[in-house]
């Protein structure tokens, strides 16, 4: 309605990080991103395994937790403020 009374475009907003990717790079953008997080949580584990780091993966892993699951209700991550500290820690 908004986007009607104030002459914009209408646009996807799904307030689902998962939905949101697959509308916006679709499904072949999805499957990159995906096996691109899916090889960093192998390095995450791999860290873990021999002991490098466990102060850094715990809160590292304690950040992708709660990104991900506050992703599932709203895109979080994709605000400047969130992705910056997001990739600082990362």
């Amino acid at each position: 309605m908004i986007c009607e009374q104030l002459g914009g475009y209408k646009t996807y907003h799904c307030h689902n990080l998962l939905l949101d990717t697959l509308l916006n790079f679709g499904f072949v953008g999805f499957g990159a991103i995906g096996i691109y997080c899916l090889a960093q949580l192998k390095l995450l584990l791999l860290r873990f395994k021999n002991n490098i780091g466990i102060n850094m993966n715990i809160l590292f892993t304690a950040a992708l937790v709660s990104t991900a699951v506050h992703g599932m209700t709203d895109v979080t991550i994709l605000w400047i403020q969130t992705a910056l500290l997001f990739i600082f820690m990362f």
